[in-house]
Parts: structure tokens; sequence; C-alpha cells
């Protein structure tokens, strides 16, 4: 799901971001539907990552590049519902729609990094522990956004960290890309998508610490 609204007035939505998402709501799509198709790349980019490990050759890259295509996708879709969530959601909307969208989202964050565990030169042991961390730093921002908004205690802020999703899907493209320009542990002696994984896996650590203490400060209001 995209970032909660926070005390402070959100920073201005790039450009094409915001054009794109006036686009999209002039022609009637919602943000459910947004989160629909995010759902469904994030499912696509796991599974493509995981056939890189059992194709060779043409196949393989065509993989690689529908990875890719799909995390720089659901990159643009996540930006957009977090822009529509801003300029429409209200917090009882949040409270009532949130928990019927977090698990499949979660479940599509937890595909895209097992699948890029089990991809070419990675670790599958990586990827899990990644998908796991990654779960659980979200469970906490929804854990503190939905107590505070339950509580009545105004607006949400729940610090991203430096691990959220769309640093995860950058991270796990530009690691694709260095793959796919041949640097291979064949040629390189090094797994990219295993140093991927681990600055994943560290990040999202600090992000769960972040938002941990964010959380204990809030009790104690």
């Amino acid at each position: 799901m995209p970032a909660n609204p926070s005390n402070s007035r959100p920073k201005p939505a790039p450009r094409p971001f915001r054009w794109l998402s006036l686009v999209l709501i002039d022609g009637g799509v919602t943000r459910e539907v947004v989160s629909f198709c995010s759902i469904v790349l994030g499912i696509v980019a796991g599974l493509a990552f995981l056939l890189t490990s059992i194709y060779e050759g043409s196949m393989q890259l065509t993989c690689w590049l529908v990875a890719i295509f799909a995390c720089l996708s659901r990159s643009v879709t996540n930006k957009v519902e977090e822009i529509m969530f801003h300029m429409f959601a209200r917090r009882r909307d949040y409270l009532q729609e949130e928990p019927f969208t977090v698990l499949p989202e979660r479940v599509s964050d937890a595909v895209t990094l097992i699948g890029f565990g089990f991809a070419y030169s990675s670790n599958h042991w990586l990827g899990l522990a990644a998908a796991l961390f990654a779960i659980l730093s979200a469970y906490i921002r929804f854990t503190a956004g939905t107590s505070t908004l339950s509580s009545g205690s105004g607006n949400v802020t729940v610090p991203l960290g430096p691990m959220p999703r769309v640093r995860r899907l950058i991270l796990m493209t530009v690691s694709s890309l260095l793959v796919v320009f041949g640097l291979t542990r064949e040629n390189t002696g090094i797994s990219i998508p295993a140093i991927t994984l681990w600055a994943i896996v560290l990040g999202c650590i600090a992000t769960i610490a972040i938002r941990w203490f964010h959380v204990q400060k809030l009790r104690k209001r």
C-alpha cells in the first residue's frame, strides 16, 4: 500500500506521475484497480525471476527483461496509487479498505522477493529472508497506522525507512540489468543478485527498527 498521509503537507508528486494519475482518474480507473494491477505485476516479476534459473540463452534473457519491466511498472503503479490516495482517500475509507488489500499486496511482495532469490546466480535463502523482513516491516507500518487512526489521534505519520517497496524494486531492477549486461558470477566471481538481497535484508531490518521505535513513541502518547 502507499505511504500513509502525514500531518505535514506531502511532497508534490513528480508531474509525469501526477499527470498519469489524473488521466487514469478521468478514464474512470479507481485506486483499487491500480492496486490490483500492482499485485499482478509483483507476481509476474517473481515468476519471471524464477524462470531465469530454469531457462538459458535467449529465453533466460527474455525472462530477465519481463521481470525488469514488471518491477519498473509496479514502481509506477505504486506511485500512482499513492497519489490517488493523497488526493481522494479519507481516513475512514483507509480503515475500511486497507485490510482487504494489504494481504494480497504482501503476498505479491513475497512472491517477487522469493522469485528473485531463486533467480539465476541468486540465493534462495536470502530471498526467503528478504520476503520475511519485508512483510514484517509492512506489518509494523500497518499496525502503527491503523491503531493511530482508530484512536482518533489525527493523521498518520509512519516513517518509510530506508527500504520501502519502491526502493526494493529499484534495487532488483538495477541488479537484473547488471546481469543482463554480463555481470554474472561466471564473469565477475560475485553474485550481483545475492549482494542485492543482502542490501534488501539489511535495509528491511533497519526499516523495522525505525518503525518499531515509532510505534513505541505512539504508545507513550
